[in-house]
């Protein structure tokens, strides 16, 4: 990822607009009174992937909440043990489904 100050970024905002959508990606930096400031222009097909990384990660934290509730389970879930446990809800809710068509 290439580092460009403001000023030289300004007067190719276009030029960079068009690298951004075809994959390119840059940091534009500049000096502030608080010091370096940064920012990082990515295209917008990316932008909505790291997106959607971000709310399908906060839905997963909250299924794991949700499944230590239910089950009753205090301890922290890794992935592996969040996956054990979503499948035996799975399989307690097919369960149930099927003694009820019976």
């Amino acid at each position: 990822m290439k580092e460009i100050p403001i000023s030289q970024a300004r007067p190719k905002l276009a030029e960079l607009v068009g690298r951004v959508a075809r994959g390119k990606q840059y940091i534009i930096a500049q000096q502030g009174k608080r010091g370096a400031e940064k920012a990082v222009l990515v295209g917008l097909a990316e932008f909505e992937g790291m997106k959607r990384q971000l709310e399908f990660r906060a839905l997963m934290q909250e299924t794991r909440t949700q499944l230590r509730a239910a089950l009753e389970v205090e301890q922290p879930l890794d992935d592996d043990a969040a996956m054990e446990l979503a499948n035996r809800v799975i399989h307690e809710f097919r369960r149930e489904r099927r003694a009820r068509r019976a």
